[in-house]
């Protein structure tokens, strides 16, 4: 009897020295886990900080494409820098290609 509650005891010992450790092994993972998810979380951050940059730069460039593409801007242009002009009703020469 002497033995078994001895076997009993150095089980329970036992038990507890393991629960007793995996309790702190727990909260070290769990502090390991909150440490990769911050990490993440301002990886995320920063690639959706320079996603909006990205967005706003195309935007201003959709905007200065718009202007330099204007049918009055490459109007001005081909006068100003060209010194081209629009061209007279009888300057107009008109060709037909193909079969009667």
């Amino acid at each position: 009897m002497k033995s078994m509650k001895k076997v009993n005891g150095v089980k329970k010992s036992i038990l507890i020295c393991v629960l007793a450790l995996i309790v702190p092994l727990l909260l070290v993972a769990g502090l390991f886990q909150v440490h990769r998810y911050k990490t993440l979380a301002a990886d995320v951050d920063e690639l959706d900080s320079r996603q909006y940059s990205i967005i706003d730069g195309n935007r201003r460039l959709v905007g200065e494409l718009s202007l330099l593409t204007g049918s009055d801007r490459i109007e001005q242009t081909a006068v100003d820098e060209y010194g081209m002009q629009e061209a007279e009703s009888e300057d107009i020469v008109r060709v037909k290609v193909g079969t009667k």
